[in-house]
């Protein structure tokens, strides 16, 4: 998708949103990504939905608010993307 090929768009009742999955070695690695990002989301006040498995964090932006991918969830996307390439 454009600038986030990772990246897919889904839609799930009327609620249009990002979504990526990161691969890991083992669970304690998912969780650990998935509080970074919980630190971004705090830090912008704005929150995904994260799924976290054996080895998996699944990450769905979205602005609640419109029930759509919105500007800023663009960014926060890109933001992941660089949580995990540290």
């Amino acid at each position: 998708m454009g600038s986030h090929p990772e990246w897919e768009i889904r839609t799930e009742s009327d609620t249009t949103f990002l979504t990526r999955t990161f691969n890991f070695n083992d669970f304690a690695e998912a969780a650990d990504f998935a509080a970074q990002v919980g630190d971004v989301a705090e830090r912008s006040n704005h929150h995904p939905r994260i799924t976290i498995e054996y080895g998996k964090t699944r990450v769905d932006w979205w602005s609640h608010k419109i029930g759509n991918i919105h500007a800023v969830d663009l960014n926060l996307a890109a933001n992941t993307d660089r949580l995990n390439k540290t």
